[in-house]
């Protein structure tokens, strides 16, 4: 037998060197399904949303500058539908099925916006949409969110255009 300075293993060396195994063996199966899992959710192809859902809005504004006050409606419905349609894309929920926002009309010389949103998403789905994700309750908490947290952050972050949280109105 070898009697070299490596040749008998202690027995206090195998519990550790099975447990850095183990622990190559995970990240290894870790790293290969994050590189080889495709979640079905991430792809969906826009083509097959064949349904529609509307919901018509307005709000309030209120003017923190008076040359933006004054510019013309369709700078204001253009700015307008810029704001909805980037917060509508951003959100996690609704980001996938929002296809677009419409400014129709601006009532009280331009201090009140009319809008209609639209979500496009799969017929097979729009039970399910319907009662969870694109039901009125959330289409209006993702836009009354952002509007408080545009509240929280007005004293910060001046904005010439501020929508009134209070004046959210969603049908």
């Amino acid at each position: 037998m070898c009697q070299g300075k490596y040749s008998k293993a202690k027995v206090w060396m195998v519990p550790p060197l099975m447990a850095l195994v183990a622990v190559v063996l995970v990240l290894v199966s870790l790293a290969l399904c994050a590189g080889l899992y495709a979640d079905p959710d991430d792809t969906f192809e826009r083509s097959t949303f064949g349904a529609a859902r509307r919901f018509n809005g307005s709000f309030g504004l209120l003017f923190h500058d008076t040359s933006f006050a004054n510019s013309s409606r369709g700078d204001l419905a253009g700015d307008l539908q810029t704001k909805l349609s980037r917060l509508y894309t951003s959100s996690p929920a609704l980001g996938r099925y929002f296809s677009h926002v419409e400014i129709f009309a601006l009532r009280n010389g331009s201090s009140i916006p009319e809008y209609q949103l639209t979500f496009a998403f799969p017929e097979e789905q729009e039970e399910l949409l319907d009662e969870f994700t694109l039901s009125r309750e959330m289409v209006y908490n993702v836009l009354r969110q952002f509007l408080h947290e545009q509240k929280l952050q007005r004293g910060q972050n001046q904005s010439a255009l501020y929508m009134e949280p209070a004046s959210l109105e969603l049908s």
